[in-house]
C-alpha cells in the first residue's frame, strides 16, 4: 500500500473516532437535527464551492491527480444550455429568473484514484488528508453527509473492523435515497462508468445506500446490471484499491441549485428497455400525475382538476404504483404533463418534447423548470394556494395555462 492510502487510512479513523463519539439520538432529535441542520449548512457549503478549501480535491484537482497517475479519460463534449424564463400565470418567480442564461455542462470525464478510504455511515471518500468532492457530488452534499452521520451514529465506528474492495464506483450519499438525487445525480454517472469498461475491460463493484428502494435497483437492472454488482454500504471503513469517480453530469451552477443535466444517455438506454417490458399503448399522450398517495403537496380540490383535465383527454396517474419502466414509459410517450412540484417530474428526462404545466408554491424552487428546460420541454408553472402542505388549484388558471400549453403544442405540429 502506498503512503497516499496509508496517511487515507490514517484520516479516516481520525474522523472517524470524532465522528463516534456522538451518542446516536432518538428519531424525533434525530429528524430536530437534521431540520437544523438543512437550515445552517447552507452558508458554509456556499463558502466551500466559492473559495479553495484545504479539506477537498475539486474536480480541476481531480482531474490533475488521474492525469499524473495516467488514469484520465474525456468522452463526450461540453454543452452550453440557454435557460429561460418559464411563461407563468403571475409573473416569473425570483427564483427561476434568476437562472436565466447560459450554463456550460463541463466536458465528462473519468478517472481513478489509488488507496482511497470511505468511512462513515454517509461515506466521506477521503484521498491523503481530503475529500474527493466530484466522488459525493457537490459542497453541500458533503456536509451533509458528515451532519447526518453525525446525527444517525454509525455502530462501525466503534468497532476497528475494516475491509478492502478492489476497484469501485461512489453511487451513495446521503440524498440518493430519493428518485430525483438517485436519477439525476448517480444514474447519470454511469455513462462514464461504462466507457471505463469498455477502456479497461475492468468490473469496478458499485457501491449503493443500504437496503435499496425498489427503483434503484429496478433501475440498475434496467440498465443491464445485476445482484451481485453491487455492495449495499453499512459504514464499515473501506479501503478501495482503485476508486473510479465518474465526473458528476450537471451544469456550473451554485452548489445548492440544479444545473443543466445532460440526460441524453440515460434517456436513450432507460427508454430501450422499458420498450421491451411495457406496452406503451395502453398509456394516454396527456398525464395528469396525482399525489394522492404522498404526505404532501397534494392536490386538495384533486376530484375538481381530474374532471377538468378529464375533458382534454388526461388520465390521471400515481407513480409510485408504477414500476421504473412504467415510468419511463409513461413519459416516453408524453406529449403534455400536468403535475404538482415533486420528484415525478424526474421522468420528464425520458420525454421527447413535451409541454409541462407544474402545480407549485409561491417558494418555488426551480429545480424541475431547469430539467425540463435541459431535456428540451416547454414549461409553464402554475402558482396554487397553500393549504397546509397540501395545494388549491385554481380550475380557471389551469384551464387557461392548459389552453396555452396545448396551443403550443399544436402550433409545433
Amino acid at each position: 500500500m502506498n503512503d497516499t492510502s496509508t496517511t487515507s487510512r490514517r484520516s479516516a479513523a481520525s474522523l472517524g473516532s470524532v465522528l463516534s463519539a456522538t451518542a446516536r439520538p432518538r428519531s424525533l432529535a434525530k429528524r430536530l437535527v437534521r431540520d437544523y441542520a438543512r437550515k445552517g449548512y447552507q452558508p458554509l457549503a456556499e463558502l466551500l464551492g466559492t473559495y479553495p478549501s484545504p479539506l477537498v480535491i475539486d474536480r480541476e484537482e481531480l482531474q490533475a491527480i488521474c492525469r499524473r497517475e495516467g488514469t484520465l479519460s474525456y468522452y463526450g463534449t461540453s454543452k452550453a444550455v440557454e435557460l429561460t424564463v418559464p411563461q407563468v400565470a403571475d409573473g416569473p418567480a425570483v427564483t427561476i429568473a434568476r437562472r436565466a442564461g447560459e450554463h456550460l455542462v463541463p466536458t465528462p470525464f473519468v478517472g481513478e484514484l489509488p488507496g482511497v478510504t470511505l468511512v462513515g455511515r454517509y461515506p466521506l471518500p477521503i484521498y491523503g488528508r481530503r475529500v474527493v468532492l466530484e466522488a459525493v457530488g457537490r459542497e453541500d452534499v458533503a456536509l451533509l453527509n458528515v451532519l447526518y452521520s453525525i446525527t444517525e451514529g454509525s455502530p462501525a465506528w466503534t468497532t476497528s473492523a475494516t475491509r478492502s474492495i478492489d476497484r469501485a464506483v461512489l453511487l451513495h450519499n446521503c440524498w440518493s435515497g430519493g428518485y430525483f438525487h438517485w436519477v439525476t445525480e448517480n444514474l447519470t454517472r454511469l455513462e462514464g462508468l461504462e466507457r471505463y469498461r469498455e477502456r479497461t475491460g475492468e468490473e469496478p463493484t458499485l457501491l449503493i445506500g443500504p437496503n435499496p428502494s425498489g427503483f434503484r435497483t429496478e433501475s440498475l437492472e434496467l440498465l443491464g446490471y445485476e445482484e451481485g454488482d453491487w455492495i449495499e454500504w453499512d459504514g464499515t471503513t473501506t479501503t478501495i484499491d482503485r476508486l473510479v469517480v465518474p465526473s458528476m453530469r450537471r451544469g456550473t451552477t451554485r452548489s445548492s441549485e440544479t444545473g443543466p443535466i445532460p440526460h441524453e444517455w440515460l434517456r436513450d438506454r432507460l427508454r430501450a428497455a422499458a420498450a421491451e417490458r411495457v406496452d406503451s399503448d395502453r398509456f394516454s399522450p396527456r398525464v395528469y400525475v396525482s399525489r394522492a398517495d404522498a404526505d404532501r403537496r397534494r392536490i386538495v380540490n384533486e376530484p375538481v382538476v381530474r374532471e377538468l383535465l378529464g375533458e382534454y383527454g388526461f388520465e390521471t396517474y400515481r407513480l409510485a404504483e408504477m414500476s421504473v419502466a412504467e415510468n419511463v414509459a409513461l413519459f416516453a410517450g408524453a406529449e403534455c404533463v400536468v403535475a404538482p412540484h415533486g420528484a415525478g417530474l424526474t421522468n420528464l428526462l425520458f420525454a421527447e418534447d413535451a409541454s409541462v404545466v407544474e402545480l407549485a408554491r409561491s417558494n418555488y424552487s426551480s429545480t424541475y423548470s431547469v430539467l425540463a428546460q435541459s431535456a428540451g420541454h416547454e414549461h409553464r408553472y402554475l402558482e396554487c394556494e397553500p393549504r397546509g402542505v397540501d395545494l388549491v388549484v385554481d380550475p380557471a388558471a389551469l384551464e387557461s395555462a392548459l389552453a396555452d400549453a396545448l396551443a403550443a403544442k399544436r402550433v409545433e405540429k
